[in-house]
Parts: structure tokens; C-alpha cells; sequence
């Protein structure tokens, strides 16, 4: 196999987590100064704000909504600034109102925040790590390829899979293949934020331990796996792999060439 994917993956590990959503400088003449008027109190603050269009959608799909965080207004700075989220969501929506009359000034979504991105690492790691594994492990007699819908669009020996899929369960049945696979190491996770698309990319570079039987021969080979994924943030859908090479690691023996790795090298 070629390695021309691990240029590009070097070149993507190098990208730094930029943040999401940075505060804006508001435009002072945006905000209406009134001697006779008083800034609106906390609870004022969020009554307008569950008024608000966005929020009212929110609530009316059932969903609950949490308050992380509210900064106060000041005479420099006359803005509630408040942070909420959809219970159980990591992504966090930033709120900026007037503190006088109330008006929405600006709303983002923020996922710059460190505890975030090491709670998104550690959700997609153990995600994909399953994933992985459940995926290149069974035996010939359950052998289902697509059992746990992995979102594979990108490379086409992955795509092979569904495009031959009798084909490929032939293969396994007739082969009396059985598979065995543990990942040992994550070596390197890389992951970038796409701001446009809110969503999050991925990359994990592993090393997996396959035990196979093939034909009645017994194959123990270590194995690189370069894993790719996305996680759309405005959706439930989670993690899903987007892309998967494999290579044979540097102590490997010519096992690698006869292993059974779902997909045609």
C-alpha cells in the first residue's frame, strides 16, 4: 500500500483548535444610553431571553436548556452576556443583549473551550476505538459488514464493501475467516474545527493487534490504522467514520499481505 494519505495526515495533525466563537467588540452606539432607564436585572435578562425566537424553538421541540454561564453588564460594557446549552449538548450558544431595553445583539455558538475539546477527544477516541474494533472482529458464521452503519463515503476501498456486499460475505464464509482485533496504542489524535459547517473532524492514528484464521492458518500481525471522522455538533448523530488506511508497521511480517481487512487492497 502506499502511504500517500500520510502526507496529508501530518499536514492535518499540524492544524491547531482555533476558537469557535470569539466575543465581538460591540459597537457602542449600537446600545441606547437612557439616564431614566435601569439596566435590566438577571432575571429580567433571561425572561427576554427565553422570549426569543431561537430559544422558544427550542423549548417547543421538548428539548431543556441549560444556563452555563452569565456575565453581568457594566457602565463600559452595558450587554447581558449569556451562555447556554441543550441538556446533554456540548455545544454552547453565547447570547449578547442589550441591558437596557433587552434586544439581541448577537448570538454565536462557542466550542472553543478547553474542557470541551478534551471532553470531545475523549468521546471520539472511545467512540471510534469501539467502532474500530467491533467492526474487523467476528466470525464467519455473522458476518455482516454493515451492522453497526458506519458512515464509510470517502474511500472507495470502503466503499467496496457495500458495493460488493455478496461478494465480500461470500469471501468470508467460503474462507472460514474469524477475526480478532485489539487496538494497543493510539499513537497520535489530531482534530480540527470546521466553523461554517459546525462540525467536528478527526483523525486517530492506532496500532491494532489482528488474530486471524484464514483457511485453518493462524495470523498474529500488528497493524497501523489511520482512522478518520467527523461529528456534525448541531446534530445527534455523533461520530462517524469518514475514512479508514491501514499499513502494515515496521516489525510486520508478509502476514499483513494475507490478513482479511473487510475491503479489498
Amino acid at each position: 500500500m502506499k502511504r500517500r494519505w500520510w502526507i496529508v495526515c501530518i499536514l492535518i495533525w499540524s492544524i491547531s483548535i482555533t476558537a469557535c466563537s470569539n466575543k465581538t467588540d460591540l459597537d457602542q452606539e449600537m446600545i441606547q444610553f437612557d439616564n431614566n432607564n435601569e439596566m435590566l436585572t438577571q432575571e429580567e435578562a433571561l425572561d427576554r431571553l427565553m422570549t426569543l425566537p431561537q430559544i422558544k424553538a427550542i423549548v417547543e421541540a421538548g428539548k431543556e436548556i441549560e444556563i452555563k454561564e452569565i456575565h453581568e453588564p457594566t457602565e463600559e460594557e452595558p450587554i447581558w452576556e449569556i451562555v447556554i446549552a441543550e441538556k446533554g449538548s456540548k455545544v454552547k450558544q453565547v447570547y449578547i443583549l442589550n441591558a437596557f431595553t433587552g434586544e439581541l445583539l448577537e448570538n454565536s455558538i462557542g466550542h472553543n473551550q478547553d474542557e470541551d475539546i478534551e471532553d470531545l477527544k475523549a468521546d471520539m477516541s472511545d467512540t471510534l476505538v469501539w467502532v474500530f474494533e467491533n467492526w474487523q472482529s467476528f466470525h464467519y458464521t455473522n458476518y455482516d459488514p454493515t451492522r453497526l452503519g458506519l458512515a464509510f463515503d470517502l474511500n472507495f476501498r470502503l466503499a467496496y464493501i457495500f458495493n460488493n456486499y455478496d461478494e465480500n460475505v461470500q469471501q468470508v464464509e467460503q474462507q472460514k475467516i474469524t477475526s480478532e482485533v485489539k487496538i494497543l496504542e493510539i499513537k497520535d489524535i489530531g482534530m480540527a474545527f470546521d466553523e461554517e459547517e459546525h462540525t467536528m473532524h478527526a483523525q486517530l492514528r492506532m496500532i491494532a493487534q489482528y488474530q486471524q484464521q484464514i483457511n485453518g492458518e493462524k495470523l498474529v500481525e500488528l497493524v497501523e490504522v489511520l482512522l478518520f471522522s467527523k461529528n456534525h455538533l448541531d446534530n445527534e448523530e455523533g461520530w462517524q467514520i469518514t475514512n479508514v488506511d491501514m499499513y502494515e508497521t515496521a516489525q510486520s511480517s508478509r502476514n499483513f499481505e494475507k490478513l482479511f481487512l473487510g475491503f479489498k487492497k
